[in-house]
C-alpha cells in the first residue's frame, strides 16, 4: 500500500509541475509579443521616415555629361634619389628599362609584385609572352631560367599575353619586385 501511495503522490507532484510550467510558458509569450510589437512599430516608423528621402534622391539625380576620354601623357621621370620608391608600377616599369647596360638585350618584362606563399610573380610585359616560352629572371647577381607552365590574367588561365599586359606566372624561385625578365 505504501508503494501505491508514493506512486500516486509522485504523479500528483508531476502534474502540478507541468501546470506550473505551462503557466510560466504562457506568461512569457505575452511579454515577448509586446516587445516584438514595439520593435515592429519602431521599424515601421523608421522605414516610413526613410522612404521619402529615397524617392527624393531618385528624382534629384542627374546624369553626368559625357566627356571625351583624356589622352594619357607619357610618364617622364626626373632624377630619382637613392632610397626613394617610385609612386606607381608604371614608373617602376619605365625606370627599369632606362638603366639597361649597352650591348645587353632589353628585358621583356619586370616583376611588379611577388606572392611568396604561393610562389607567383606578377609581371608587367613589354613584349608578348606565351605558355611554354623559356625565360630568364635576373635581379642583381641572382638569376634563374625556367619555362612558363602557368599564366593567369585576372585569375583566369591564358595561353598568350599581349605586350603591356599584367600577367601572373608561377615561378620556381623567389622573384621580388624589380626582377627583370628576359627571353632565354
Amino acid at each position: 500500500m505504501a508503494k501505491k501511495k508514493t506512486k500516486k503522490a509522485a504523479k500528483k507532484k508531476a502534474m502540478k509541475r507541468k501546470k506550473v510550467a505551462k503557466k510560466k510558458v504562457a506568461r512569457k509569450p505575452k511579454k515577448v509579443m509586446k516587445k516584438a510589437k514595439k520593435v515592429m512599430k519602431k521599424k515601421k516608423k523608421a522605414s516610413k521616415a526613410r522612404k521619402p528621402m529615397k524617392k527624393a534622391a531618385k528624382v534629384v539625380k542627374v546624369a553626368p555629361k559625357k566627356q571625351a576620354p583624356a589622352k594619357r601623357k607619357a610618364v617622364v621621370l626626373k632624377s630619382v634619389k637613392k632610397g626613394s620608391r617610385p609612386q606607381s608600377s608604371a614608373a617602376t616599369f619605365t625606370r627599369l628599362f632606362q638603366n639597361v647596360a649597352p650591348g645587353k638585350p632589353l628585358p621583356i618584362g619586370v616583376v611588379t609584385h611577388y606572392y611568396d606563399r604561393i610562389g607567383v610573380a606578377v609581371l608587367k610585359l613589354r613584349e608578348p609572352l606565351s605558355k611554354g616560352d623559356k625565360i630568364r629572371m635576373e635581379r642583381g647577381e641572382d638569376a634563374f631560367t625556367q619555362t612558363i607552365d602557368s599564366m593567369q590574367v585576372n585569375r583566369m588561365p591564358v595561353h598568350k599575353v599581349a605586350a603591356g599586359a599584367d600577367v601572373a606566372i608561377k615561378v620556381a624561385k623567389p622573384a621580388h619586385e624589380g626582377t627583370r625578365l628576359y627571353r632565354a
